[in-house]
């Protein structure tokens, strides 16, 4: 159970690093004005909330996609 916990970390880890890595390549070039309110905004801590919302957002995606698959085997099963 440790090794899946430290895994899990790992992951956890992993996805963070790139996400922010992501989120934070997009701000090289800002005004003054934006760099002031963004430094107010690393003052709170964002970054699970990313994070998620990501993974909100893909569970989401992956129920449509299912009820989409399982509406369309239906329909194929009705036509034959």
């Amino acid at each position: 159970m440790a090794e899946m916990r430290n895994f899990t970390w790992a992951v956890e880890d992993i996805f963070k690093e790139t996400f922010l890595t992501y989120m934070n390549s997009w701000r090289k070039n800002m005004t003054e004005s934006a760099n002031k309110l963004q430094a107010k905004v690393d003052a709170e801590n964002f970054d699970y909330v990313i994070l998620y919302l990501m993974v909100m957002i893909g569970m989401f995606s992956f129920i449509i996609v299912a009820i989409l698959s399982l509406e369309h085997m239906r329909s194929c099963q009705r036509n034959h």
